[in-house]
């Protein structure tokens, strides 16, 4: 009669044994892996041209005042991207970037929000500057908030930024998105990637 301290001896001694310890062991580390890998979703950032338009100035002679402004075009791919945050570095100050619905849409009230879901395979644009343009001067802003607005004659160089995107599953990147804002005027402000 085989009882249960020969099964136990025989899985213990034989390669079988091993086997199955190892594959109970290495399984579920390699699925993770293979989830982490394969499954999790994906950011894929790109950098979209410059945009120049009108658009609506309350109270203000003229009634209309130019804008120009560059976005990073982001896209989900593998999945959706819960909760996405954009944290933008510039110098030793840091702060999280809206997801400012009054840069796309005239003449919206919205403040923004510091999180968007990101379905899969949609493009959003997240605006990383903004230059105004009236009768009365020229303005620049980083999307890092209402009121942030500087004369544009105060620009001094260019401005190194460092992007980092984060969900509810951690840091989607392994290293940030760079880019430099340059031009000390309306006609030749640009932003460029930063190469490594």
């Amino acid at each position: 009669m085989i009882e249960l301290q020969d099964i136990i001896n025989f899985f213990r001694d034989s390669g079988v044994g091993n086997l199955l310890l190892l594959s109970i062991v290495v399984t579920p580390l390699l699925a993770g892996l293979y989830k982490r890998f394969f499954l999790s979703p994906k950011l894929q950032v790109s950098l979209a041209p410059l945009t120049t338009g009108t658009r609506p100035r309350a109270g203000g002679e003229p009634a209309i005042q130019q804008f120009k402004s560059q976005a990073l075009l982001l896209t989900s791919k593998r999945g959706p991207i819960h909760n996405c945050k954009a944290k933008v570095v510039s110098g030793r100050e840091s702060q999280y970037m809206l997801w400012d619905s009054t840069r796309d849409n005239l003449g919206a009230k919205d403040t923004g929000t510091l999180t968007r879901d990101l379905l899969p395979e949609e493009e959003v644009r997240l605006p990383v500057w903004e230059t105004r343009k009236t009768a009365e001067g020229e303005w620049f802003s980083l999307n890092i908030g209402p009121g942030s607005m500087i004369d544009m004659k105060e620009v001094t160089g260019p401005i190194t930024v460092e992007i980092w995107f984060l969900s509810e599953e951690g840091v989607l990147s392994k290293k940030p998105y760079r880019y430099t804002v340059s031009g000390r005027s309306w006609d030749t402000i640009s932003m460029v990637p930063v190469g490594d």
